[in-house]
């Protein structure tokens, strides 16, 4: 599926919903090969043409502003059933990162202090 040149990348992983009222369609990453960021829940398939769908999502920056599609989905109810729950990976990930950059900033003031690094 895809909408306008999207996406520059491989399209079976993606889906477009377009949500009357909203100017720009939300682009949902629902890849499941090893190392992608699948989602915890992904019934989007079960989505069809008229349904009335809730999406939550997160609220647009300068970075998103310019993009023709908002990629910032986060959970999409079909009445009150949930179909699309995103990744919590991603948040784990950059915790993970935080931390060893806090790790490393902390091993370099030690061995600053014990006259180990210069």
């Amino acid at each position: 599926m895809k909408y306008l040149d999207l996406p520059n990348r491989d399209f079976g992983k993606y889906r477009y919903i377009k949500i009357n009222g909203f100017v720009k369609p939300f682009e949902v990453f629902v890849g499941k090969d090893p190392g992608d960021f699948k989602p915890a829940l992904n019934k989007i398939d079960i989505i069809k043409p008229g349904d009335t769908l809730t999406v939550y999502f997160a609220d647009e920056n300068y970075k998103t502003m310019e993009a023709p599609v908002n990629r910032l989905a986060y959970y999409i109810d079909k009445g009150r059933i949930p179909v699309f729950i995103f990744s919590p990976a991603q948040f784990y990930m950059a915790w993970f990162v935080i931390a060893m950059a806090i790790i490393i900033i902390i091993i370099t003031v030690i061995g600053r202090v014990k006259g180990r690094i210069i």
